[in-house]
């Protein structure tokens, strides 16, 4: 399935859906509605919106409810705060994260600290944060937020050793494409439709 925000350097938000499967060279590339249609039944879907403003929340809700798939399995995870909240009120029961990339500003480069960011979430009810996975993020980063009931997750680890690294360092799970080596450490995963979440407190 399509997950970046272009492809062949044209953005996905703005293309048909014939056109997305034209460029993606393939007519099984699916709709939302298509994709879910064959859950099993079990774990859970994490859905990234890349690129949902107001003009795409009304096809995003109204596929949501064609699925009738239960909110409780899907998390929704997305940059824009607006967004968040306003899915929230079409499903309470759903599970919701603030994207964060986390970058370091010249000229000084100095490690972003978890505060601002921990003082805009407290004024929304979201569960989680999910973090570029940079190789400055400390014990001391991860604790600040988990202390504010936050579950930590970090995006995209491909490297068994970084994420054994932040395993330790204390995050609730990894986002990655390559989860059938990274069960063999952590146990057990919930997929969903680009990825794969692994819960690195399993097999600990």
């Amino acid at each position: 399935p399509t997950h970046d925000k272009k492809i062949q350097q044209r953005r996905v938000a703005r293309l048909p859906f014939e056109e997305i499967q034209r460029l993606a060279g393939t007519e099984a590339t699916p709709t939302l509605v298509n994709a879910l249609a064959s859950d099993p039944g079990k774990g859970y879907y994490l859905l990234d919106l890349k690129e949902v403003g107001d003009e795409q929340l009304p096809p995003l809700i109204k596929a949501i409810h064609a699925t009738g798939i239960e909110p409780t399995r899907l998390a929704l995870q997305s940059e824009r705060m607006a967004t968040l909240a306003e899915l929230k009120r079409h499903f309470p029961d759903s599970r919701y994260f603030v994207l964060w990339r986390l970058r370091r500003k010249p000229p000084l480069f100095f490690t972003p600290k978890p505060e601002p960011l921990l003082e805009r979430l407290s004024q929304h009810a979201i569960d989680g944060v999910n973090m570029k996975g940079r190789r400055f993020i400390d014990q001391t980063f991860i604790e600040t937020v988990k202390a504010e009931g936050l579950e930590v997750y970090v995006w995209t680890i491909n490297d068994l050793a970084r994420a054994e690294t932040y395993a330790d360092l204390g995050v609730d799970g990894i986002i990655t494409d390559r989860a059938d080596e990274m069960l063999q450490t952590f146990g057990r995963a919930a997929t969903h439709t680009s990825a794969c979440a692994v819960d690195t407190s399993l097999g600990r």
